[in-house]
């Protein structure tokens, strides 16, 4: 059975920085020289980590649930 999160469900919000992170990795392989999506991506990065390490304390099995699906969205592409 697929849980529906809603937008302020730390599943949802770790959801939504991944697909920002994967946009910014996009756009700076055109612009390489963009120094502010550069430290936006930092930050971004920094959030998933923070994101990812509460998730595992408080939730492990949607961290677990999360990896699986990150894992399966990589052998995808």
């Amino acid at each position: 059975m697929q849980q529906e999160f809603t937008c302020g469900d730390h599943v949802f919000q770790l959801r939504e920085c991944w697909k920002r992170i994967k946009k910014l990795q996009q756009h700076l392989k055109k612009n390489k020289k963009d120094f502010y999506s550069k430290l936006a991506l930092a930050k971004l990065l920094s959030k998933r980590r923070r994101f990812l390490s509460y998730l595992k304390r408080k939730s492990p099995e949607n961290y677990r649930m999360v990896l699986k699906e990150i894992t399966n969205a990589r052998d995808v592409l």
